[in-house]
C-alpha cells in the first residue's frame, strides 16, 4: 500500500497510464481486458463492467482470454475511478485509450509503469523474489480485497479463475 501511494503521484502527469494502473488495482483485470474495454460494457449505476474483448499482441479479439464472457463487481473505489474518468473521456468509444487516442498499448504501458516505479523508489523484485509488473496489479486486487474480507470464491470470479485453486495458491 505504502508503494502505490509513492507509485501514483509518478504516474500523474501520465493520466491515461494513471488510469490504467488505478483500474487493475481496483479490478484484478488485465491490460488486454481493460484495452478492449468499452464505454458501453461499463454500468456505472448498477456497478459492474461486462468483459466481452480483449487485446491480445496488438490486436482486438472478440472473446476473453479464457473464452468466456464475464460480469465485474465494481467496488467502490473502481466505481469513483471510472465515474470521474467519464467526466473527463467518456464516450462511446474505448474506456481507456493511449495518449493519442489509439488502442492502449501494453509495451508502452511498460516503459511508463517501469519508469514510475523507478523513480518511485519501488524495486522490479518484490519481497518475495517475484519480478513486478503490470499483472502484479491483479495480485494486489486480490490481496485487498480478501484483507477486506472479501470471500476467495468472489475474488475468483473477479479474476476469471478456472478454479479455486488457482485462486488460493497465487
Amino acid at each position: 500500500d505504502s508503494e502505490l501511494a509513492r507509485l501514483w503521484p509518478e504516474l500523474a502527469s501520465r493520466p491515461v497510464y494513471l488510469t490504467t494502473c488505478k483500474l487493475a488495482v481496483t479490478t484484478g483485470l488485465r491490460h488486454g481486458e481493460i484495452a478492449g474495454l468499452m464505454w458501453g460494457d461499463v454500468e456505472l449505476v448498477n456497478g459492474e463492467l461486462h468483459l466481452r474483448r480483449q487485446f491480445t499482441a496488438g490486436e482486438l479479439v472478440d472473446v476473453t482470454k479464457d473464452n468466456e464472457p464475464r460480469t465485474i463487481d465494481l467496488v467502490p473505489a473502481a466505481r469513483a475511478l471510472l465515474e470521474e474518468w467519464w467526466k473527463q473521456t467518456g464516450d462511446d468509444g474505448y474506456v481507456v485509450e493511449n495518449e493519442l487516442g489509439g488502442n492502449l498499448d501494453a509495451s508502452n504501458t511498460r516503459k511508463v509503469l517501469y519508469a514510475a516505479m523507478k523513480c518511485a523508489g519501488i524495486d522490479r523484485i518484490g519481497e518475495r523474489g517475484g519480478t513486478r509488473d503490470f499483472h502484479s496489479f491483479r495480485h494486489t486486487f486480490a490481496r485487498i480485497s480478501l484483507e477486506h474480507g472479501a470471500q476467495l470464491e468472489w475474488v475468483q470470479a473477479q479474476l476469471g479463475h478456472s478454479s479455486i485453486t488457482l485462486t488460493r495458491d497465487l
